[in-house]
């Protein structure tokens, strides 16, 4: 009987420390706070530059706006299979005749728009047309002489900036690695009083 009465209690004990054991080990159904990684990233401000969606891209009434881009020229450093090396040079579309026939995809803006430049890209200089006539008005204009153009042309133009982007330095040639790319766009000033570009930011 001392036996069986001992059994019993040693089967009560295990039940008990088996009921206390799932207890504890059940999930709660709220987080607790102090558990949270430590490495969670912070909020951050959101930023108010835009993305880049290019080498060179426009704000205009609050929208970002891609140019109809190519690549112009460039150069990149190679190393061949056999141990030799040098620079693999790119000729892109005909600066002058390239751009024409591509009009139907470019984007169109008004007046006072921003002009913003990817990461290692910069402003080398601008081409202006006429949109109705095709012809070149303005060639290889710095950003200040086209600012002032804009402000006094009256009709529709097409703008193709170049934009030049650095790439990598090759110590044994001395040289830059780099692209130049041609980034246009419509710019309606028919029946305007002219436009302007409110700032040129650099970019991220």
């Amino acid at each position: 009987m001392k036996n069986k009465t001992s059994i019993l209690i040693a089967v009560l004990i295990l039940s008990a420390l088996l009921f206390v054991g799932c207890m504890k080990t059940t999930p709660s159904d709220k987080t607790d706070a102090s558990l949270a990684p430590s490495n969670a990233p912070a909020e951050s401000e959101p930023s108010t530059e835009p993305d880049p969606i290019g080498p060179m891209w426009l704000v205009w009434n609050g929208m970002s706006v891609r140019p109809y881009t190519d690549l112009l020229y460039g150069q990149s450093f190679v190393v061949n299979d056999d141990g030799t090396s040098g620079f693999l040079h790119a000729d892109g579309a005909a600066f002058f005749e390239g751009i024409l026939g591509k009009v139907d995809e470019m984007p169109e803006v008004s007046k006072d728009f921003e002009l913003y430049y990817d990461r290692d890209c910069s402003f080398k200089y601008a081409n202006v047309y006429s949109l109705e006539t095709n012809d070149r008005l303005y060639e290889n204009v710095d950003l200040k002489k086209l600012d002032k153009l804009l402000g006094v042309l009256q009709e529709d133009l097409i703008v193709e900036i170049a934009v030049y982007e650095q790439g990598r330095y090759i110590e044994s040639k001395d040289e830059y690695e780099y692209n130049v790319y041609s980034c246009s766009f419509i710019l309606r000033l028919g029946g305007n009083e002219g436009g302007s570009l409110n700032k040129t930011p650099s970019g991220k």
